[in-house]
């Protein structure tokens, strides 16, 4: 009797779960649909920090084509290389997610844009499977009803950057005082490795694991060409100069003028400074393949 009874709320368990998974994109269809043209309110996580005692101090909205090419895609090829060449999400990636998440492991995320996106968007940081299910639904959603161009727009203006510094126009003017069309090769590698732990900014700038990761994004930026050779290894030069700098200062901006100072301003070694008429688009820029290796 008592097996029989459980077995009956186990169902109804799971019955529920499918219905509240069902009713999930449907439940944000309309705020979907308007972000095709508008851009949006506060946003889920922003709701959360504030209640967390991290209130939004900064936040401007830039357009997407006012954004460095090589920084946008400094993002796109740190936290989802195969953005414009996939579908909804990179499905080896998920199954190696799930398969720690089955182990108790919930240390790591493996969510591409689009699902950071809708994380960011509508839902919390919970790391629960209901939570990461709801995140596929919607991310399915904006890639139906979105752009990959307005998807990459969104996220770069709805992320987290810094403590209560939201969108990648106030984290340029934040940690190096230039707005985001002018943000160099090196910088948009730095700003790239600071969106996993945003609150500890430069603290966990200052890390191993991120200092291989800045040279890293500066290595894909070059396999995309968006780097001479010689452009690669003086982003490389610059980043680990900047650390140096940090170290010593405290501060971003002070750092990155110190660096000005002993190797000059940084050149602009990538291929497109604009999203000009007859550039190469945004998906064949960011293509870490273009260079073969």
């Amino acid at each position: 009797m008592a097996a029989r009874m459980a077995a009956r709320l186990v169902g109804l368990a799971m019955l529920l779960l499918l219905l509240d998974l069902a009713y999930t994109p449907r439940a944000h269809r309309r705020q979907v649909q308007a972000l095709v043209t508008n851009r949006p309110g506060i946003t889920s996580y922003m709701h959360m920090a504030a209640e967390m005692g991290h209130p939004v101090r900064s936040r401007r909205w830039v357009p997407l084509a006012d954004v460095s090419p090589v920084a946008a895609c400094a993002v796109v090829l740190a936290e989802d290389e195969r953005f414009f060449g996939k579908g909804t999400v990179s499905w080896m990636e998920q199954r190696m997610l799930m398969r720690r998440m089955l182990q108790g492991d919930f240390t790591r995320g493996g969510s591409g844009i689009s699902q950071q996106l809708a994380r960011n968007l509508f839902l919390s940081a919970d790391r629960t499977p209901r939570r990461k299910a709801r995140e596929y639904l919607l991310a399915h959603e904006l890639s139906r009803t979105l752009s990959k161009e307005r998807q990459l727009e969104l996220y770069l203006n709805v992320v987290e950057w810094g403590d209560g510094v939201w969108g990648i126009e106030a984290a340029s003017r934040h940690y190096f005082g230039v707005p985001a069309s002018a943000l160099t090769p090196a910088q948009g590698a730095v700003l790239a490795t600071l969106l996993p732990a945003p609150r500890r900014e430069l603290q966990f700038a200052l890390g191993a694991e991120p200092a291989r990761r800045q040279e890293g994004i500066a290595r894909k930026l070059w396999r995309a060409r968006l780097l001479s050779t010689d452009g690669y290894h003086a982003t490389v030069d610059r980043i680990r100069e900047w650390r140096r700098q940090l170290r010593l200062t405290g501060d971003a901006r002070t750092a990155w003028l110190r660096v000005e100072g002993l190797m000059g301003p940084e050149a602009a070694s990538f291929t497109a400074s604009a999203w000009s008429k007859g550039a190469l688009p945004i998906a064949r820029l960011c293509d870490g393949g273009r260079r073969g290796v």
